[in-house]
């Protein structure tokens, strides 16, 4: 019974090294072109609250989320966030001007058939 767990044992670290050395790389190339996918393609505001309801310590210090770069950021410096950078608008990864917001328009009344 021993012998079967030292093999087990055995299986398992030849399987984690197998997957350090030919499976990691794979994988960091693919999550690598992935993020450069979605900045390429990223259309929307740059900041945002992290959350719908940010709580009153997150205001305070000026906490939001960099959808861009998909990290953490701070307008008021505090310490273990990075600042952020201007809000801007993206449109497939490129800065750009935002929508202009239009008001509703009435629509024509049609006129009745005869």
């Amino acid at each position: 019974m021993v012998i079967w767990w030292v093999f087990l044992g055995i299986c398992v670290v030849i399987f984690m090294i197998y997957d350090a050395v030919f499976k990691a790389p794979e994988r960091r190339e693919r999550a690598e072109a992935q993020a450069q996918w979605e900045r390429q393609h990223y259309s929307g505001w740059k900041l945002e609250q992290k959350y719908q309801y940010p709580s009153e310590s997150d205001i305070e210090r000026g906490i939001f989320y960099d959808r861009y770069d998909s990290k953490d950021c701070t307008t008021r410096n505090y310490p273990g966030y990075d600042p952020c950078p201007s809000q801007q608008y993206y449109v497939n990864g490129v800065p750009s001007e935002p929508p202009v917001e239009t008001p509703a328009t009435p629509q024509k009344q049609l006129k009745k058939k005869r």
